[in-house]
This record gives C-alpha cells, sequence and structure tokens, in this order.
C-alpha cells in the first residue's frame, strides 16, 4: 500500500468523481437498468483507515445511493447525484473493525431502480494511536460533526485522525512525514503544509495540487520562484490560490543576547517571517518582510533559538485574513500578534509594550480595563464576526519577556482569551478568558488552537503539547494532548476534555496535535451524506 505522502509525490490527478471510463452508449435506450457485474469495495491507495471506494457498472446512466447498517444500530447512508455508467465513489467515516451490511440501489432517468446487497470489513483502529480518554463529554451541547487533527510522536510518527461526537475513530491517515496545517477547504479538499511545501489533495488521499518551494521540485509540482520553504499554516482561496507563511534571512548587526544586557549582542544572520499570496499557477501574488516592518533588535525569550537560516527572531506560527483587506500574524517569539495590509503597511501590535521603541508605540494598542492580560508566545488567531480576535495564550515564560517582570502566577498555564480592537481609538479590551479544566489549569509549551464554532458558539481548544499540570512537570513519554469545548455561557464547566495519552507510556516524547477543526462531515466534494 502506498502512503499518502507517496501518491502526493506522484501527483497522477486521478480523478474522483464518476464517468472516469465511460463505455460507448448502447444503442436501445429503453435499455433494462441492471448491475454489470456485482458491486464491490476497494481499498483506497493511500494509506487510510475506515474509507473504501464503491466501484460499480450499470447498463444504463444511473444515480447511486448506498445505505449500510452496523450491529450497533447507527445507520449510514450516501447519495451521488452525477448520473454515469462507470461509477467509482469514495465512502468515508465507516465504523471501526465493523461489518456494515446494506444495499446499494441505482436509478436511471426513466425512473428504473435496481437494488443489491452489500456488505464491507473495517480494519481496527491502529494500535499505534492514542488513547481517548474522555474527561468530561456531554454530547448534546457539543458543536456537531467531526474534530479533524494532525497527531505526532517521536516514535509511532505522523498521523491525521477525525474523531466523531462519540469520541470513535472515524477517519484516520498515515504520513511519512511531518505534517502542520491540515484542514479541509469549502471545496471539499485538504490543503497542508508538509515537507516545506503546500499540498491540496482529496480525502481519499488522491493529489489535486503540490506547491513547491524555490528548488528543483518532483515531478508534476509547480515551483514557487522566489519563496523559502513554506511553514505552518495554508488558507485556501476560491481561486485555488493559498495564503501562507514562508522566511528570509536578514544579516543584523548588534543582534541581542537574551540573558546580557540589552544593548549587547553581535552581528548575526537571523530568520525573519514573510507573508506569502501565491496564486494558483505558482506565482507569487505578495510578499511582505515582517523584519522590515518591525524592530529585528527587539527580542523575546526563545529569539536566539538557531534554525538553518539564522536565529529564529519572530517564529510565524499563524496567519489569517483580517476581514478588511490585510493580515493577522502571530509571531511566537515576539509575544504579539501583528495586523498588516495587502500593501505592506502595518496597522497595530497586539502585545506587551515591553521593549518597544518610540519609532512602533503608535502602532501599540492600549489596554482598557483592569482585567486584560497579553499573550505570550501565542498561536491560532481567530477573528469573530463581530471583530474580536481570540488567540490560544500559550503562557510561556512566566508571561514575561526579557525587558519586564514576570507574572506572579503561581505556576504556568495556558488559556484561550478573546479581545475587543478598536482601530479608532487603538484601544484593546479583554472580552473572555478560559483556562478552567475538569482538573486544573494545564501548560502547553507549544502548539495549540482556538476556535469559535458556528452553530453553537462554542470554544474548541487544543492544548497540543502538555508538560505541565497544576505546576507539576509532565515529562518524556506522559506528554499529552487536551481537546476542550466550552460553552461561554458556563465557562466553568467544559462540554468536552479529553486526553489523548499513549497507551503504553513507553514512548520519547509523547503525543502532539498542532491545529483541530470541526466537521460537520468528511464528504463535501466527493460525495453527498444523507
Amino acid at each position: 500500500m502506498l502512503s499518502l505522502s507517496q501518491c502526493l509525490l506522484i501527483l497522477g490527478l486521478v480523478s474522483c468523481q464518476t464517468g472516469a471510463r465511460e463505455p460507448p452508449p448502447s444503442e436501445d435506450l429503453q435499455e433494462t437498468l441492471r448491475f454489470v457485474g456485482e458491486p464491490n469495495f476497494e481499498e483506497p491507495e493511500a494509506e487510510i483507515w475506515f474509507a473504501r471506494w464503491l466501484v460499480l457498472e450499470t447498463a444504463r446512466p444511473s444515480r447511486v445511493s448506498l445505505s449500510l447498517h452496523a450491529p450497533d444500530g447507527e445507520e449510514l447512508s450516501w447519495a451521488w447525484p452525477e448520473p454515469s455508467r462507470v461509477h467509482r465513489l469514495p465512502v468515508l467515516e465507516l465504523l471501526p473493525d465493523t461489518v456494515h451490511s446494506g444495499e446499494v440501489r441505482a436509478v436511471d432517468d426513466l425512473g428504473q431502480e435496481v437494488v443489491a446487497p452489500v456488505e464491507v470489513r473495517t480494519k481496527p483502529v491502529p494500535p499505534e494511536l492514542p488513547v481517548v480518554e474522555a474527561l468530561a463529554h456531554d454530547p448534546t451541547r457539543l458543536e456537531p460533526g467531526l474534530t479533524l487533527m494532525p497527531m505526532e510522536e517521536g516514535k509511532h510518527g505522523m498521523w491525521a485522525a477525525a474523531l466523531d461526537v462519540d469520541l470513535r475513530y472515524r477517519w484516520v491517515v498515515r504520513f511519512d512525514d511531518t505534517v502542520s496545517d491540515l484542514r479541509l477547504a469549502d471545496d471539499g479538499d485538504l490543503w497542508m503544509v508538509s515537507g516545506g511545501a503546500v499540498h491540496r489533495v482529496t480525502v481519499m488521499g488522491e493529489p489535486r495540487s503540490l506547491w513547491w518551494r524555490d528548488e528543483e521540485p518532483p515531478p508534476g509540482a509547480l515551483r514557487v520562484e522566489g519563496t523559502g520553504a513554506f511553514h505552518h499554516d495554508v488558507v485556501p482561496r476560491e481561486d485555488g490560490g493559498f495564503l501562507t507563511l514562508s522566511r528570509a534571512t536578514q544579516l543584523v548587526d548588534s543582534y541581542p543576547f537574551e540573558r546580557a544586557p540589552l544593548g549587547a549582542g553581535s552581528e548575526a544572520d537571523v530568520m525573519v517571517p514573510t507573508v506569502v499570496e501565491v496564486g494558483p499557477d505558482g506565482l507569487v501574488e505578495r510578499e511582505i518582510v515582517l523584519g522590515d516592518l518591525l524592530d529585528i533588535r527587539r527580542i523575546s525569550y526563545d529569539s536566539r533559538s538557531e534554525s538553518d537560516l539564522g536565529f529564529d527572531w519572530g517564529h510565524g506560527n499563524a496567519i489569517i485574513r483580517s476581514g478588511d483587506g490585510g493580515y493577522i500574524v502571530s509571531l511566537r517569539h515576539q509575544d504579539c500578534l501583528v495586523k498588516v495590509r495587502e500593501s505592506g503597511e502595518l496597522v497595530w501590535i497586539l502585545g506587551t509594550h515591553d521593549g518597544w521603541g518610540p519609532e512602533h508605540e503608535p502602532y501599540l494598542l492600549d489596554p482598557v480595563g483592569e482585567e486584560l492580560r497579553w499573550p505570550f508566545h501565542m498561536h491560532a488567531p481567530f477573528l469573530q464576526d463581530d471583530g474580536g480576535v481570540a488567540v490560544f495564550d500559550n503562557g510561556n515564560h512566566d508571561r514575561s519577556t526579557p525587558y519586564g517582570e514576570p507574572a506572579s502566577d503561581p505556576y504556568s498555564f495556558s488559556r484561550v482569551v478573546m479581545y475587543d480592537v478598536d482601530e479608532a481609538s487603538m484601544t484593546i479590551q479583554q472580552r473572555w478568558s478560559l483556562e478552567k479544566t475538569t482538573t486544573a489549569r494545564v501548560f502547553s509549551t507549544a502548539m495549540g488552537d482556538a476556535d469559535i464554532q458556528p452553530t453553537t458558539g462554542n470554544v474548541l481548544a487544543v492544548y497540543g503539547m502538555v508538560t505541565e499540570e497544576a505546576g507539576q512537570l509532565i515529562t518524556g513519554a506522559f506528554h499529552h494532548v487536551r481537546i476542550l469545548e466550552w460553552s461561554l455561557e458556563t465557562p466553568d464547566d467544559p462540554v468536552l476534555d479529553i486526553r489523548l495519552r499513549d497507551h503504553t507510556e513507553t514512548l520519547v516524547l509523547g503525543w502532539r496535535v498542532y491545529r483541530t477543526q470541526r466537521l460537520p462531515r468528511l464528504h463535501l466534494s466527493v460525495g453527498h451524506v444523507q
């Protein structure tokens, strides 16, 4: 079986629509509708669990539907609206380790109908995957749908999975390279960042497009000239282009040392994040170098972390659109979010005022109210329809910078926080903060995500790499993931709180999750689920 990453590099764009090899039309337009051979199920070429291709042929063009039931009583059904004689149809979200039985039905434009019994057995959940431990779980109050997440562990490698509302694995794929962002776009395809490139694939693992950094690309990939490796996030566009982050190197004299007097420093290569818009043809439409807009000599803790391009001054780890033609970028090693216009102009800086010089003071948002706390080493900003800006606040280094005093908290913890930004007055106010779990406040030293859900208004968050709980260090194999969901009406009572942990507790680093996304279903462009 090919891995998904191998399928991506082949880029043999196999259609997942019906009618891929249509036989010649029948001379007898009144031919009786019948199956040509028996309908059957085939495994995907990519390494995917709980998914099959339904393969069948009918004597006349027909529309196909499928109904299956499991021994536990769960009923599943699919319908594909496009008529064809030859069908290769995706069936996803099957139950693990289950024999599903049911029937496939074909109907033509004359109203003729033919039905055949079918049966499909799925494999068990891969034993490498983490255990899902429910600490709080109220399905009646959850945002409906599947929870999609990329998962990584040093021993077991890179995976992605989708959990249903009953916390069962319903879709699993294995990768042979690290994946950061993984999201299902409105067009029904999966977009992801892996190996410094942007990939677009179907949920059955078939490649659509591959955009490569400015190096010799593999066969079939588009080379994006003038860019470095793509990293962290990808935001798909309706026209098939995308927004992402890349990086560049700047030579900086007197780059400060973290622990020395802040005036001291040395000449150094510094890696700076760039905002990149790429068209579907692979041409760069816009590039903004954030090191040109901000103070390249202002540092935070970890700004002297080393990378292949120099010191990691900013560590851009997320980008979203601002809703008015600009961008909001998260800079982990600057402890701030910045808003930038498409033209490259800086609009505001959301973060602590520590260490910013007079040149950037006009861009700093002034706090209003007594409850405001700034985010530190944050991830994943989210823009609310009413203009509120939510973010996952990791809270590293005692919520401090080399320029200020540490916070007075007794121990480190992470949270989700929502701010109201008034650009006219350049002020900011904290609307709410979510940090309570069913156990104690927990600290995710890296990664994290926060999203407001469209149906319930719930807040879904992932603590992507938990290393402390109530001030107690969690080391090695015991590193794990917490996924929480809160209703803002009852913020002290999470509607979901789960741990993803290794069942053997013998791993080196434990499991990590970069982002989560709540999906209505996986079937969007490749089929319609009833």
